[in-house]
């Protein structure tokens, strides 16, 4: 009695023929870890920069709170404003839903 290994489209040997057809033709390894590891960069980058952003605009809302309280609201949620208005103009891209 033989047994025969039967790939994923239920035909003797197809999953060997799939995977030496991905070895022969596919992208290499390295080149899928450096995307990979670009993309986790890139999304690094983007948290880097959404911290900077919303620092800056807690520490000008701060300076208006010190010289006059009810301003710091008024930049604060000015603030907040504008970042919604752009998300809703960029649709996809912020993070407010």
């Amino acid at each position: 009695m033989r047994v025969v290994a039967v790939g994923a489209a239920g035909r003797p040997g197809a999953l060997r023929r799939r995977l030496a057809a991905r070895r022969a033709t596919g992208v290499p390894v390295i080149a899928r870890a450096a995307g990979a590891v670009g993309t986790a960069l890139r999304a690094v980058l983007a948290g880097v920069l959404a911290v900077r952003a919303l620092a800056g605009v807690v520490l000008v809302a701060y300076g208006a709170y010190e010289a006059w309280h009810p301003a710091g609201f008024i930049v604060a949620g000015a603030a907040l404003l504008a970042d919604r208005l752009d998300d809703r103009r960029r649709p996809g891209e912020g993070s407010s839903p």
